[in-house]
């Protein structure tokens, strides 16, 4: 059959190109290799970039722009992220000894920390669209954090970046931009560095109002109680039970903070195949983490997963939450969740549903999820123009209270609200959207079937076909 060329040159988001894209055009296996190395003759070609990859576009641009403010060894990049608590976050990465390389290893003296306030420029001049064109924060103060970084050790600091997932956005780049050019830039007299860093400024702030954090917009209400309504569990999930943050890998930080804190450690256990950042994260919990790979019909994983659960019950080692993906991302495995449901209810342990490949559309795992993880980024918003993820409390479960109860009181927004205002715009022709997502995936999956051998078997239709179908599918709801 023909196969339709790309004409999209090299290191440009695919079209149409806007300055705030998410997608970039890696051509062939030996130049996927290269951007995995690091090559820099690639890297130099990148006009776009995933933004969790990095610091890229217009958040290049303040960084380069703020490095003389800061006063940093000529050898320093920096990232920046708008919470106080990365400043101890990013000491514990560059020292763990996760960092095997001794490349990845940052001497703590090394690693540099400052904060400083820059004042808003809106609206955005690359936001011409009426919903998203807010002027209500002009002017205000926004609080950023900086972590200063030898170039040649740059993994061990932007490993922070790119697994916690709460860097800032392009789009607020984009707001601060004007002020440093004009040098409107205060720089708070603090400093500190891997060893010694104090009173961070603004760690001792918190409260469930988020208070110190980004200012908040309607595009936050909005979206939030699109959300609700999309998740499912017959109407009784409200806008209060969501909470939104700039990435998905930001939502499942966030939210392992808040379950290891409420249930005081504990082991992580991953049930199949999982995001690599993901799994990244979990394997640095320092309650430990448990992982069982293969969850298939045929795999006995729920029988196993019950077996260990009463050993460490007998053995009084704690257990912290069960995480999976639903189904798997990029299996495509669809656990058996009543079974599940059934477990961890007799052992009191909480399981996390990713519902992020299946989608709100196609799936309802508000009746045996305790708690919802969603990387908006995906289909919700589908334009590949705006990051995000969320965090749904489904009220029916027994760690309901217990959970929203940590959520809200550590909660400080993170998420600006012009990224909030343009997933909300987007979101609004999700069904029509998801209907052609869906059908191009059945016939895929329908041509992987078709061609599929003995020796070489269309796994990735399996879904489509019937084995994960019972499972993954959800009532037709009103739109």
């Amino acid at each position: 059959m023909p196969v339709k060329q790309i004409n999209t040159e090299l290191g440009h988001s695919l079209p149409p190109e806007a300055p705030h894209n998410i997608t970039f055009h890696i051509p062939g296996w030996d130049t996927a290799k290269a951007l995995r190395r690091g090559d820099t003759e690639l890297l130099g070609k990148l006009t776009s970039i995933y933004p969790r990859f990095g610091p890229w576009g217009k958040v290049r641009e303040l960084t380069t722009a703020l490095h003389p403010h800061l006063h940093l060894p000529p050898t320093h990049a920096l990232i920046l992220f708008p919470h106080p608590d990365t400043i101890p976050a990013a000491a514990r990465y560059a020292a763990s000894h996760h960092r095997t390389n001794p490349a990845h290893r940052i001497p703590p003296s090394q690693l540099l920390f400052r904060a400083l306030d820059i004042p808003l420029t809106l609206p955005l001049a690359s936001e011409p669209e009426p919903e998203t064109h807010d002027t209500t924060h002009h002017g205000a103060v926004v609080r950023l954090y900086a972590v200063a970084y030898p170039v040649a050790n740059a993994p061990g600091a932007v490993g922070v970046w790119q697994t916690y997932g709460t860097g800032i956005s392009s789009r607020l780049a984009e707001g601060l931009l004007p002020a440093v050019g004009e040098g409107r830039v205060r720089v708070v007299e603090w400093e500190g560095d891997g060893e010694r860093w104090g009173d961070v400024p603004g760690l001792e702030t918190t409260g469930g109002k988020g208070e110190g954090g980004l200012p908040m917009g309607e595009g936050h209400v909005g979206l939030r109680r699109r959300i609700a309504q999309l998740v499912g569990g017959g109407g009784v999930v409200g806008e209060g039970d969501v909470w939104l943050y700039p990435t998905g890998m930001a939502a499942i930080y966030r939210l392992h903070l808040a379950l290891v804190e409420a249930r005081e450690g504990g082991t992580v256990v991953v049930l199949g195949s999982v995001f690599h950042n993901t799994y990244h994260l979990f394997l640095e919990n320092e309650g430990g983490m448990k992982h069982f790979g293969q969850c298939d019909a045929d795999s006995g994983v729920m029988e196993a997963l019950e077996a260990w659960l009463e050993g460490e019950k007998v053995a009084g080692r704690k257990v912290g939450y069960i995480f999976a993906e639903f189904p798997s991302n990029p299996i495509l495995v669809s656990l058996d969740l009543r079974r599940l449901r059934q477990i961890v209810d007799k052992y009191g342990v909480p399981v996390v549903i990713d519902d992020t490949i299946g989608s709100f559309c196609n799936i309802d795992v508000s009746s045996v999820a305790d708690v919802i993880m969603t990387s908006t980024t995906k289909s919700l918003s589908g334009y590949a123009n705006v990051m995000g993820g969320a965090i749904t409390l489904p009220p029916t479960s027994p760690h309901y209270h217990p959970l929203k109860a940590q959520l809200t009181s550590h909660f400080r927004n993170e998420y600006f609200h012009a990224d909030a205002a343009k997933l909300l715009s987007n979101s609004h022709d999700y069904f029509p959207r998801s209907a052609i997502l869906n059908r191009n995936a059945m016939t895929l999956a329908s041509f992987l079937h078709q061609h599929s051998t003995a020796t070489q078997p269309a796994t990735a239709a399996i879904t489509a076909k019937g084995k994960g179908k019972a499972k993954a599918s959800r009532r037709a709801t009103a739109a």
